[in-house]
Parts: C-alpha cells; structure tokens; sequence
C-alpha cells in the first residue's frame, strides 16, 4: 500500500552457509531479500549479540529502533507507528 512504499523489508542471515539459506527461504516461501553475511561483519557493525534481532534503520543508515528476540506482526506495526509519529 501508499503507507509503506518507504518501506524496505532486508534479512541478514549471519554465518551460515548459502544453501542451507537458500533451502529455508524456499521453505517459507519469503518475498523479501536475504542478505548473507558469512563472515559476521554486519553483525560486528550493529553490535548483534544474540539471534534473532529486527533493527530498523533510515535511508540514511540511521538506527531508529531496535527489538531483540522473535518478533511478532503485531510488534513490527508497533514500533513502525512510532517511529512515523517521531519523523
């Protein structure tokens, strides 16, 4: 929808291999784009000490939110909301 087109969904799988990736992708059946960082250097960059993570950054690489652990729909749209009342 017109709300979200500035919105861009990235996963980063970190030190795995690509085709175990690319068989879980496939599984899910996932329409987003998964990043690969084998080496743990993104990981390094955003201080990831635990698995899984959701970070939400600007298009100008500026970390706006954060949220350790899994991730529910309903917490994703909840941190979105409040990061467009900031703006």
């Amino acid at each position: 929808d017109d709300e979200n087109d500035d919105l861009v969904v990235l996963a980063v799988n970190v030190q795995e291999d690509k085709e175990v990736v690319e068989e879980y992708i496939e599984k899910g059946k996932y329409e987003f784009e998964v990043l690969l960082d084998e080496e743990g250097e993104i990981a390094k960059i955003y201080l990831v000490n635990g698995l899984p993570n959701s970070y939400f950054i600007d298009e100008d690489g500026i970390l706006l939110g954060r949220v350790p652990g899994a991730m529910t729909y309903d917490q994703m749209v909840q941190v979105l909301e409040g990061i467009r009342e900031d703006k």
